[in-house]
């Protein structure tokens, strides 16, 4: 039986995260664009057979990765997530 100790919960970035297009999640997150890098790579299915749970795996050879946030342009919601790695 695990009991947890401590639950953390961070603040979350509500106009990010309900923007309409992606250069307002980007604007309101707080980044200044996005570029194409060969530092990281994602690995997703071109077209998700259920929308509501799309698997993706992502891989960063940035060193000293400390966070990463997904947008996906063609969302309602562009930022999917937002991740601080401790």
């Amino acid at each position: 039986l695990l009991i947890p100790s401590a639950v953390l919960a961070a603040e979350w970035n509500k106009s990010a995260f309900t923007a309409r297009n992606v250069n307002d999640a980007l604007k309101a997150y707080g980044a200044t664009g996005a570029g194409e890098t060969r530092d990281i790579v994602i690995s997703a299915p071109e077209i998700a057979e259920n929308g509501a749970k799309v698997e993706i795996d992502i891989t960063s050879q940035i060193p000293a990765s400390r966070s990463i946030a997904i947008f996906v342009d063609r969302n309602p919601m562009p930022l999917c997530a937002a991740i601080t790695f401790r």
